[in-house]
């Protein structure tokens, strides 16, 4: 959950965004509000091989994830590519 204030917000968010796993790596995007207080975010995560899967279900425009919570959701994705499912 995005802390309280914008310059924990930040350091929350900086963390977040140096997550790599595997050869994956997750990339949050900041979208800032006009008036300096909200902030909203957008999440992907990169394969290895360079393509990009939205993650926005997985977190919501106000959530910064956790290390352990992206660890979590790319080995769903590696588990469901091992299973041979299509889709991710």
């Amino acid at each position: 959950m995005v802390k309280n204030t914008l310059y924990e917000w930040k350091d929350q968010f900086n963390e977040a965004t140096d997550v790599r796993c595997l050869g994956w790596q997750y990339i949050g995007e900041a979208d800032y509000e006009y008036d300096g207080h909200n902030v909203k975010m957008w999440h992907r995560l990169v394969a290895p091989n360079g393509d990009s899967i939205l993650q926005d279900h997985e977190w919501g425009p106000y959530e910064v994830p956790s290390k352990e919570e992206c660890e979590r959701v790319i080995h769903a994705i590696l588990d469901k590519l091992n299973q041979g499912s299509a889709t991710v």
